[in-house]
Parts: C-alpha cells; sequence; structure tokens
C-alpha cells in the first residue's frame, strides 16, 4: 500500500507548486488536510472515470482557495522541486490516516490499477554490515548499535517490527556477539534543523 501514497505524492507534489518554507508549520497543514479531506467527501469519486485528474482538481482548488496565506506566511519557490515533493508526502500520509474518504480512494485505485503496488526504482536499497553486538539505547527513539570490523560505532534506528526484533529483548546477554544487521537508508524531517536527514532505519538482525 505505500506504493499507492507514493502514487499520490506525485499527484501532490505538482499541485503544490509554489510552497516553501517550514514543512512543519502545522496550522497551514492542518488547514490544507481539512479543506482537502472535507472536498472529497462532498464528492463519489468512486463513480469517476479519472480519480487521479478528480483528486488533482481537488487539491489545486484548495490550494488556491489558501493560496494568500501560504504565501504571506512562506513566499514561493517554484524550482524547489524536492520541497514541494516532500510537502506532497506529508499531506499525503496526513490525509491517509486522517481522512477516511481519501483512504479509500486510495484503495480503489489500487484495485483498478495494481501495478501501483509494485516496487520502483526510488524505493529504499536494502543494505547490511556486520560487527559486534553493541547494545539498544534510547527511550523515545531506540537505537541498535554495533562495532563494526574497523572498531567504528554505528547506529541503526528501531523504527518499525524487523527480522529478529524479539531477540533484543534481553539486549545484555548478546554484549559483543557477531551480527549482521540488514538497513534501509531513509529521510525523516529534523525541526531543529528544518531539513530532511538520511536515518538508517534497521531491517533485520542476524546473529
Amino acid at each position: 500500500m505505500k506504493h499507492v501514497f507514493k502514487a499520490f505524492t506525485l499527484v501532490l507534489a505538482f499541485v503544490l507548486v509554489g510552497f516553501t518554507g517550514e514543512l512543519q508549520a502545522q496550522k497551514i497543514m492542518d488547514k490544507l488536510v481539512e479543506d482537502c479531506c472535507a472536498e472529497i467527501k462532498k464528492k463519489d469519486l468512486s463513480k469517476s472515470n479519472d480519480i487521479q485528474k478528480e483528486l488533482q482538481d481537488i487539491m489545486m482548488m484548495v490550494f488556491v482557495q489558501n493560496i494568500d496565506g501560504l504565501t504571506k506566511e512562506y513566499g514561493a519557490d517554484i524550482a524547489n522541486e524536492d520541497k514541494m515533493s516532500k510537502m506532497g508526502e506529508e499531506l499525503g500520509m496526513r490525509l491517509v490516516v486522517e481522512c477516511p474518504e481519501f483512504m479509500a480512494v486510495a484503495i480503489q485505485m489500487a484495485a483498478d490499477d495494481p501495478s501501483l503496488l509494485e516496487d520502483d526504482d526510488d524505493s529504499p536499497s536494502t543494505n547490511s554490515v556486520s560487527g559486534t553486538f553493541q547494545g539498544v539505547e534510547g527511550e523515545d527513539f531506540v537505537m541498535v548499535k554495533i562495532k563494526d570490523s574497523k572498531g567504528k560505532t554505528q547506529s541503526f534506528l528501531w523504527a518499525e517490527p524487523f527480522e529478529n526484533a524479539g531477540k533484543l529483548t534481553n539486549a545484555r546477554s548478546l554484549k559483543n556477539k557477531e551480527v549482521t544487521v540488514t538497513y534501509e537508508v531513509r529521510e525523516f524531517y529534523n525541526g531543529k534543523a528544518d531539513d530532511y536527514q538520511e536515518v538508517r532505519v534497521i531491517t533485520g538482525i542476524s546473529f
């Protein structure tokens, strides 16, 4: 299903050209989510012959309705496609979680076009590194740490269930054991830096 969301972000990124500034300005984002969801509720997209175009029209209309507030607070940066894409992703994710009607449309689009569920070249590639297990640290954000063959400590974000995660419940007993960690490099928004940063997310561990 994550690839369905990616399909939507392409539409959203196109629609949101002209928006820039702090992507974590939640008042603006909340307004966009609320307005988009309200407009989607008004239309029965299940009967549409071109759902993607209908969604694009809705997003464009909502953007135009909010253009004065957006440009006043953030200005415009049409050339910054990367920020536009990130903005579209964030809006799409919020709509998936907060707008059931949007989620229903996403499911229908996947049913109509199964290729949306296929992996694409933009999917994170899986990497691996071997070394000795050093432990698990953190409270809100948990990091798995190993020491590689060069003696350098490497950290991996525990962000989701992964293979053999259950073995880490007694992490102290695994200290200095040989391990291989598989991971993906993903981008997360850093509010303090006001930018997206690459983070290594653990996807598996073997002893």
